[in-house]
């Protein structure tokens, strides 16, 4: 519990020093028979707030406010879903799919066909061969220490076997930072490259694009903005 000190004088004479405790609002004045009441000047509604504030900043650490914040974030998404989604959404026509594709944008009709499990794990058929690698790269860093985590835990719980040493628990942490630092590295520089010629080809292709100002990104009814301007989507 926090804790402050605080000197009371009467008429130039000390009266002693009184330690004041948070949560113990009635303190006894040393060598006399006066305690001290603490109140907050507050209205209660703000004491309570400060009171939940000082608890969280004292006893809840990072990884509990992350779970929380996780938790509350998507039983907000899942309730709001709930309430606000009446009717089922037309994802086919405002991605431009099946029978909604346009002929003057070079899409194609897309026939419905059965997801298997890698493009359930991100790997889209679209992807060229660099773009695989790169997500099985993504997908194994996490997998891989996952499976460090679990071994570690699998070794600490076997009878017989014997907590990790400080030398150990070092030489681990040791390694596990060199290896950050190489493929931070490695991919700063990766970012840095492959960003910067991406973002020349943009530039490039900016010039030939055919602007529409209705292409703003809004939905409206259910419709894109630019298919609402558009006699062909709306046909």
């Amino acid at each position: 519990a926090a804790t402050a000190g605080i000197e009371l004088s009467s008429e130039g004479a000390s009266l002693g020093l009184v330690r004041v405790v948070h949560g113990e609002p009635l303190m006894p004045v040393p060598g006399t028979d006066v305690s001290l009441r603490l109140r907050s000047a507050a209205p209660a509604v703000l004491h309570g707030i400060g009171g939940f504030a000082w608890y969280v900043r004292t006893e809840v650490t990072g990884q509990v406010l992350t779970f929380w914040s996780i938790l509350v974030s998507v039983g907000l998404y899942v309730v709001v879903s709930l309430l606000t989604c009446r009717t089922p959404f037309n994802l086919e026509r405002m991605l431009h799919r099946g029978e909604w594709s346009r002929e003057h944008d070079g899409s194609e009709p897309v026939e419905p066909r059965r997801t298997s499990w890698l493009e359930r794990l991100g790997f889209d058929r679209n992807m060229t061969r660099w773009d695989r690698i790169v997500t099985a790269v993504t997908l194994a860093w996490p997998v891989f220490f996952t499976l460090v985590f679990a071994a570690g835990l699998i070794h600490y719980y076997l009878p017989g076997s014997s907590p990790f040493t400080d030398e150990q628990w070092s030489q681990g942490w040791r390694i596990w930072l060199y290896l950050a630092l190489g493929v931070a590295t490695l991919v700063t520089g990766w970012f840095t490259i492959g960003g910067c010629r991406d973002l020349v080809r943009m530039f490039r292709r900016l010039r030939s694009v055919r602007s529409d100002s209705s292409d703003d990104g809004f939905v409206v009814d259910g419709v894109n903005a630019d298919d609402r301007t558009d006699p062909e989507a709306d046909a």
